[in-house]
């Protein structure tokens, strides 16, 4: 694993932790933070869905794009995809081709008129 991914992950998760404990607190939340410290986070959350709705990012999806140089984002992890676009598997497609003159024609099935001997990709061809 990338170093830097390494780090980002322990960061939120430290992140996490802490916003979870402080939730817990109960009331108490609001008092531990600082006021300067909420009012930024409040004024985030706008850009952060403007951000997700133009750009199908976050701001976390952005500095994580920035220090791993893929493109990554929680929108594509929450519509079963994976989080980076350069971590998901290419499928080979599925398609038969076939030599006709001067180009290959491909069909999304097997051309039945067509001899099995002529299939780019044959012993022939």
């Amino acid at each position: 694993m990338n170093p830097v991914n390494k780090k980002v992950k322990n960061i939120t998760r430290v992140c996490a932790v802490a916003f979870v404990a402080l939730w817990l607190s109960g009331c108490e939340f609001y008092q531990v933070l600082p006021k300067p410290i909420l009012s930024t986070v409040a004024n985030l959350f706008p850009i952060d869905a403007a951000l997700v709705m133009t750009t199908d990012k976050t701001i976390e999806d952005h500095v994580v794009s920035g220090a791993s140089g893929k493109d990554c984002s929680t929108v594509r992890r929450e519509q079963g995809r994976t989080y980076c676009v350069e971590d998901e598997a290419n499928p080979a497609p599925k398609v038969t081709c076939y030599k006709s003159i001067g180009d290959v024609t491909c069909y999304s099935k097997p051309d039945e008129n067509i001899p099995k001997e002529k299939v780019v990709g044959s012993a022939q061809y």
